[in-house]
């Protein structure tokens, strides 16, 4: 029998065909099976180094943030070098000239360099970008990993075919059940079955081998999808806890995710809001400075907006916001924050500043800036303005015999009754101990000042009743007496300006304590 004859014969049995069915379907299968999960591999590697990579730098530049000083970050960079994985680091303070050959990558490989750069900003105590730490990775490690995972999967990828060939060929009326049972459980690990146990009831050793190797593989697989979950419940985990509001947005500004501060900032649960504009969480007004013409997320730096809650309260919003990019799909992601305490502390801040902590009146800085506005008034209506400089009699008596709590008890009525003896317009400011200054704009008559002076001392002269409770042991109920003692400035004949007013207020006010108080004064060359 000449050998083109048993060539057809064999290929024509049912060995033959078997071994040219099977040459067929590993040509097509192996290489898509294989190929697959190489690159599913390839692809976790470099995830993986680029997540940790980042939180490396980011754990870094939080560590420099606790103590920002020169010797200590050199010190931190320079542990970090000597380590291996970080092949360049560079603290630049926020002062710093720009650096144009360091550009942050976002994803494996983008440079060609074989390095992988980030840049991580540096916040200081009060939170305010103090600089950047721009870290270079080696990449590498993981292209020699990747390279030599490409070389084992062609290897097991042969090794599969040979040995099946091989059984075919020698055991293939046994090799059809055991090959086709392979192939049926490595198409559905393939279609993402992972968790299905490659266990082959077979005589054969090379298809036991070849199933053990694969279920090798598939717990492989199975530990690096283990892996990446607990990454990602971790990295969930910090979000859940995180004091800002974190969410992402999509290019045409959906929320895509959001942690649960955001839910709390705006009063909506996460259900309410996936998938809805975020600019409906801000003022129509300011959605121009968030959105951009494109229709696109405007990238900011800790800029302040007017955020509105599901209730319709509006309040000061701080946002920050970057751009990223995953799997060629680009996202935004927000970090918001609720600046109204920083508002109300900043506001109380600017009361204190400007207001007798004792009485509440405006103290002589607030006093100055309102007589010069009284002053600019009175000159462009071509009217008067009077200045009452009070100094109470009897004060210091009460204050060293009773204590100062009773004698803060007398300022805070003489505050009182000083309020109710002005008209609307006028102004009233404790300059400090016993002194309080009267600020009467928009006069047509001298006289007008006299009136309220002579209203100011008939106040001052009724008793101050004061509350045991409010005292120290010793003195309940006592009933006290001041006076008043006041000079008068008059503008323009007195004074042009805040500081000669004042000063001719108070020699005045001199003249009336001189003459036996309770009495006032008009300034007098």
């Amino acid at each position: 029998m000449s050998i083109s004859t048993r060539a057809k014969r064999f290929f024509s049995s049912y060995t033959g065909r078997m071994l040219l069915g099977m040459l067929a379907i590993h040509t097509i299968l192996v290489p898509l099976v294989f190929v697959g999960i190489l690159l599913i591999l390839q692809n976790d590697y470099q995830s993986q180094f680029v997540n940790n990579a980042r939180s490396q730098s980011y754990l870094l530049a939080n560590l420099i943030s606790e103590d920002p000083k020169p010797a200590r970050i050199k010190g931190i960079i320079n542990d970090q070098l000597l380590a291996g994985q970080v092949l360049l680091a560079e603290f630049k303070s926020i002062d710093a000239p720009a650096n144009g050959d360091f550009s942050e990558d976002f994803f494996f490989g983008q440079g060609g360099d074989k390095i992988y750069h980030i840049i991580a900003p540096v916040l200081g105590s009060n939170d305010q970008l103090v600089g950047k730490l721009q870290v270079g990775f080696d990449e590498t490690p993981v292209e020699e990993h990747i390279k030599q995972t490409y070389r084992w999967g062609i290897l097991v990828g042969l090794g599969f075919i040979a040995v099946s060939l091989l059984f075919v060929f020698f055991f293939g009326h046994l090799l059809t059940r055991s090959v086709r049972q392979l192939r049926d459980a490595a198409r559905r690990i393939a279609n993402g079955n992972i968790n299905e146990h490659l266990v082959l009831s077979t005589s054969i050793n090379e298809v036991h081998d070849m199933a053990v190797a694969m279920e090798h593989m598939r717990g492989k697989l199975v530990a690096r999808e283990r892996e990446i979950a607990l990454h990602a419940a971790r990295q969930s985990a910090v979000l859940d806890t995180a004091d800002e509001g974190i969410i992402t947005l999509d290019e045409q500004c959906r929320i895509q995710s959001l942690n649960p501060a955001a839910e709390n900032i705006f009063g909506y649960r996460k259900e309410e809001l996936i998938g809805t504009s975020f600019s409906h969480l801000l003022i129509p007004s300011d959605i121009e400075r968030f959105i951009s013409p494109g229709g696109q997320p405007i990238p900011l730096s800790r800029q302040e907006l007017t955020g509105l809650r599901k209730s319709r309260e509006i309040f000061f919003l701080l946002l920050s916001i970057s751009a990223g990019n995953v799997s060629n799909t680009r996202f935004f992601t927000v970090m918001a924050r609720d600046n109204s305490e920083r508002h109300i502390f900043e506001s109380e801040l600017e009361y204190l500043a400007t207001h007798d902590t004792l009485t509440g009146l405006p103290n002589r800085a607030l006093l100055y800036d309102r007589l010069q506005q009284a002053i600019t008034q009175c000159a462009r209506a071509k009217k008067l303005a009077a200045i009452l400089f009070i100094d109470l009699d009897r004060f210091k008596i009460i204050n060293d015999t009773l204590g100062h709590a009773a004698g803060d008890i007398v300022l805070k009525g003489v505050a009182e009754r000083l309020r109710g003896c002005l008209r609307e317009g006028d102004s009233v400011a404790r300059n400090g101990g016993d002194e309080f200054t009267v600020v009467l704009p928009m006069l047509n008559d001298p006289g007008d000042a006299a009136v309220i002076a002579q209203k100011v001392l008939a106040t001052l002269v009724q008793s101050f009743m004061l509350n045991a409770g409010e005292l120290l042991a010793g003195h309940p109920n006592e009933e006290v007496f001041i006076g008043g003692s006041i000079g008068i400035s008059l503008y323009p004949s007195n004074g042009s300006d805040a500081d000669s007013l004042l000063k001719n207020a108070d020699a005045a006010m001199y003249k009336a304590k001189a003459a036996g108080g309770n009495s006032f004064r008009f300034h007098t060359a």
